[in-house]
């Protein structure tokens, strides 16, 4: 991703915002069984009780919304001593990054919905599989899916996705904050972002589409 620059959007009109309520579902362990709950301003309260959870609210475009801005690949990254520095194997295209963003995608939503099986969520398990369609989609039309922004959740942000679990909960385990989580056995991270509708999970904030021109 090092050779990609892409510029802040033109200006879009106020509508194309709206203020959205957010949740974090949890899981909980209940004698090794999960199930869901969110998470409040003390530890964690059931389903059922949804509107005793921690709020969040967030100023996010509806769907649909088109931005537009500039997209460019440096000329630095094509000269070939970059090219040796960052041991590629050839200079990194737009198709090279498509195949990459949508690549880590799949990976993204595989585990979103094996968390919402887990949990039982049914719509964000449907929200997933539609996602996974459109991955393929874009692929085959030369786009990109991705996930972006505040709301996307450790995962997003790192390379758990794409490394063995194992590992990467031995690496974890040695660092305080993590190894309390790690050792409880739970997936990993046991916590989702959610928007809310009617006191209900209804999808997952961030999932853009991007077309490069």
């Amino acid at each position: 991703m090092r050779p990609v620059r892409i510029s802040d959007s033109r200006a879009v009109s106020n509508p194309a915002t709206k203020v959205y309520l957010l949740r974090t579902a949890t899981l909980i362990d209940r004698g090794g069984k999960f199930e869901v709950g969110w998470k409040a301003a003390r530890g964690s309260v059931p389903f059922s009780r949804a509107p005793d959870a921690a709020p969040y609210f967030a100023e996010m475009a509806v769907p649909g919304t088109v931005f537009e801005g500039d997209y460019r690949l440096p000329l630095l990254f094509r000269q070939p001593e970059a090219i040796r520095a960052l041991r590629w194997k050839a200079p990194a295209s737009g198709a090279d990054l498509v195949r990459a963003a949508n690549r880590a995608s799949t990976l993204l939503l595989n585990m979103h919905r094996k968390f919402a099986e887990t949990a039982g969520l049914a719509q964000i398990i449907a929200l997933s599989d539609a996602l996974l369609k459109r991955v393929e989609e874009a692929q085959a039309a030369g786009r990109l899916l991705t996930c972006i922004g505040w709301g996307t959740g450790l995962l997003a942000k790192s390379v758990w996705p794409a490394a063995a679990e194992q590992f990467i909960r031995e690496g974890l385990g040695r660092f305080p904050g993590y190894d309390r989580a790690v050792r409880t056995g739970l997936p990993f991270p046991k916590t989702r972002r959610l928007i809310i509708r009617n006191n209900r999970p209804v999808s997952m904030p961030g999932w853009v589409e991007l077309e490069l021109l």
